[in-house]
């Protein structure tokens, strides 16, 4: 994981959870949605967050955690998270009032949400970044 740190919160396991202002777990299949939720808690001041590709790792209750309690958010990537829906990306674009920037695309089970026009709901506050069906990218 690549972050900016400040001073350590606690200690998980034998790890130091530093607070963090920007963090990136791409890759990260091993994340789970307690895992999340954790972080969530902890690094309530969370601004910037990439949790790309991490597979089946992140999912609906993990973006509900993030929805609930990253409400500093202004960036978020779940690009390739396949058990990514909309009920997920509703709960992280209803709670994270400061979220400018939703990099969805590669979402495989996002499809049926961006079809029937999900994201234009919030157009006038967040950019989504998805990839159109002909395989070009749409905003």
């Amino acid at each position: 994981m690549l972050a900016i740190f400040f001073p350590p919160l606690f200690i998980f396991g034998t790890v130091w959870i530093w607070r963090l202002i920007a963090g990136i777990q791409s890759f990260c299949c091993a994340l789970s949605d307690t895992a999340t939720e954790v972080l969530a808690l902890q690094c309530s001041q969370l601004t910037h967050l990439n949790m790309s590709f991490c597979g089946s790792a992140v999912s609906d209750p993990s973006l509900r955690s993030i929805g609930l309690h990253l409400l500093m958010l202004k960036e978020l990537s779940v690009r390739g998270c396949v058990r990514v829906t909309g009920v997920g990306v509703e709960a992280v674009a209803d709670g994270c009032h400061q979220l400018q920037y939703f990099d969805v695309s590669q979402c495989k089970n996002l499809t049926p949400w961006l079809e029937y026009g999900g994201h234009f709901r919030y157009r006038d506050k967040i950019r989504f970044e998805t990839v159109a069906r002909n395989g070009k990218l749409a905003r």
